[in-house]
């Protein structure tokens, strides 16, 4: 649209020359200046009317996925019992013949081996296209898959399970980043806590940034890295008991990484970790592998 604001904004600048050439009996030098004007005037108003119907735009193409997610939300409130049955996780999650049908077509199958140690580095290794981030996503209860999941040998329906999301922070490969400070961004609705806060900042080299008032709408004022960086310390900072991260290596240099190995071992005797990870060091450390093939 863009070229069409500028192309009519052109036009109506010859348009007002025409007719004030023809109509208005002013001498040259008066009618030069008054155009002089008018020109001047489009020329700041232009970038305005561009930034509108860019503003139009954005908001024609959010409207649709707003209406879809307020869709939902009025389906869930009306047609579903939301479930907050609480769930007691002491010892593993371990399954039965669970699966998940992708697209109508493709079946992917996690067999019966699965087992998740509570308080324990777990690592979902594997090559890629085999499904691992599908299988974050059913644990974390975001997709419902075919088969069975028990906790503590108590079959458990974690889809939707408002209980078990309270439990769970979930670091996904396209973290969302708020328009708002560096602490708002790692903190959200947690508790305060100073060490654990410069800790953090530390371990992921974000000292740069803490004295920014926002990191942008969108984080247009990062980096991916630094975006990456400040999720990961977001999730690390959360004082939920179970932490799914899903390949946090990827963006991380070496110090990072060795740094946040380190972490994730210190902090496991109260932190449940589920990691699909390629990253062999990580691999290394972990206390429970789950190869899917």
């Amino acid at each position: 649209l863009r070229p069409i604001v500028e192309l009519i904004s052109i036009a109506f600048i010859i348009l007002m020359f025409l007719v004030i050439s023809f109509t208005a009996k002013i001498d040259s030098q008066e009618f030069v200046a008054q155009f002089g004007v008018i020109i001047i005037c489009f020329v700041r108003i232009v970038p305005s009317l561009n930034r509108i119907t860019q503003l139009l735009q954005t908001s024609f193409l959010i409207s649709k996925s707003v209406d879809l997610i307020s869709e939902e939300f009025a389906s869930s409130h009306n047609d579903k019992k939301i479930s907050k049955k609480e769930i007691n996780y002491n010892k593993y999650i371990s399954v039965n013949e669970l699966n998940y049908e992708h697209n109508n077509k493709k079946i992917i199958n996690f067999g019966n081996e699965l087992k998740i140690f509570k308080n324990s580095l777990n690592v979902i290794s594997g090559r890629s296209g085999l499904g691992k981030t599908t299988l974050l996503d059913i644990l974390s209860g975001l997709r419902k898959p075919q088969g069975k999941i028990f906790i503590d040998n108590v079959e458990t329906e974690l889809f939707e399970n408002h209980y078990w999301f309270s439990k769970i922070v979930y670091f996904s490969q396209n973290s969302f980043i708020f328009d708002d400070s560096l602490k708002e961004n790692i903190i959200l609705n947690s508790e305060f806590d100073e060490k654990k806060y410069n800790d953090l900042i530390s371990i992921f080299q974000l000292s740069d940034l803490t004295d920014r008032k926002t990191l942008g709408e969108l984080s247009k004022n990062i980096s991916g890295g630094q975006k990456q960086r400040v999720a990961l310390a977001r999730a690390l900072y959360s004082d939920k008991s179970i932490i799914i991260l899903d390949e946090p290596t990827n963006m991380l240099d070496k110090l990072n990484k060795e740094q946040f190995i380190d972490y994730l071992k210190t902090s496991k005797n109260h932190k449940t970790y589920i990691i699909v990870t390629h990253d062999q060091e990580l691999i290394n450390s972990a206390d429970n592998i789950i190869n899917i093939t």
